[in-house]
């Protein structure tokens, strides 16, 4: 319909797939302008944002099982559904970021706590410490095994969302546990104040 509507441009070919660690990864459609026509260059872009909404309800689908909401009561799906929709943003943004602005800061996506934990995690396995966004989304999916040679193509959302499901546990267990050494230590500074 877009070669009948603006003969004189080129055609917008369909898909471009490539191989990534979750199967076949729909990326980016092509588009070449023989000539200045800014409507088909604007629908095409609407197009390009096609394949990513496709990406954050396969997300939603299959990484926060929103599929096994399906026999509960209205009102608990759509609460359900509200959550699991702002954590597929967020696995969507994380990857898209950690693809288009590797060079941007890490406090943008990953709480303290968590860059504390991806640090660690680092050391621990003698890689270089993640010091920005693009090092630390592809930290996160070597939580989940993704092996990071040097042919791999980037993470996928899979690997990325299980990472992200690691880095949550564990950063949850690094601020009990300071939660406890506060504590322990707030008990001491108490005990030894009234002996």
């Amino acid at each position: 319909w877009l070669r009948k509507k603006y003969p004189r441009v080129a055609s917008l070919s369909q898909v471009e797939v490539e191989a990534s660690d979750d199967g076949l990864n729909t990326t980016a459609a092509r588009f070449r302008r023989k000539s200045n026509h800014e409507p088909a260059a604007e629908r095409a872009g609407s197009y390009l944002l096609r394949c990513r909404i496709e990406d954050w309800h396969r997300i939603l689908k299959v990484g926060c099982k929103a599929e096994f909401l399906m026999h509960h009561t209205g009102e608990r799906i759509e609460r359900a559904v509200t959550i699991n929709s702002v954590a597929a943003w967020r696995l969507a943004a994380m990857t898209l970021l950690g693809r288009e602005t590797p060079e941007s800061s890490m406090k943008v996506l990953f709480r303290e706590t968590a860059i504390g934990v991806l640090k660690d995690s680092a050391l621990k396995y003698r890689l270089s410490v993640p010091d920005n966004l693009g090092t630390g989304v592809v930290m996160t999916s070597m939580l989940a095994g993704y092996l990071n040679r040097k042919n791999d193509p980037p993470p996928g959302y899979k690997k990325i969302w299980e990472g992200y499901i690691q880095l949550v546990a564990m950063s949850e267990a690094y601020e009990l546990m300071l939660n406890m050494l506060t504590q322990k230590e707030g008990c001491l500074r108490q005990n030894s104040s009234s002996d």
